[in-house]
């Protein structure tokens, strides 16, 4: 009598961590969901980051070459006014 009591527990708790373990699948399922949902949405702000970061990076370009321009300028009308 001992040996079927010990024996439906037995069952019972491998039913038990059974559903343990396809609870642990489906959170792990989810995590991976969450996680490539993650993935996409970083590969969407990057995207959208390069671009942007190409414009201001040519903007600055240019705002260096007109500085350069008109550093240029000055210093050649402060050499033409030294040799007055």
């Amino acid at each position: 009598m001992g040996a079927l009591g010990a024996q439906n527990q037995a069952n019972m708790l491998g039913n038990q961590a059974l559903g343990y373990g396809q609870a642990g699948a489906g959170y792990g399922q989810a995590g991976q969901m969450y996680g490539a949902q993650g993935a996409q949405y970083a590969q969407g702000v990057a995207g959208q980051a390069i671009p942007q970061a190409q414009a201001y990076g040519a903007q600055g370009a240019q705002a260096g070459q007109i500085g350069m321009e008109q550093a240029q300028e000055a210093a050649r009308q402060a050499s033409g006014q030294a040799g007055l």
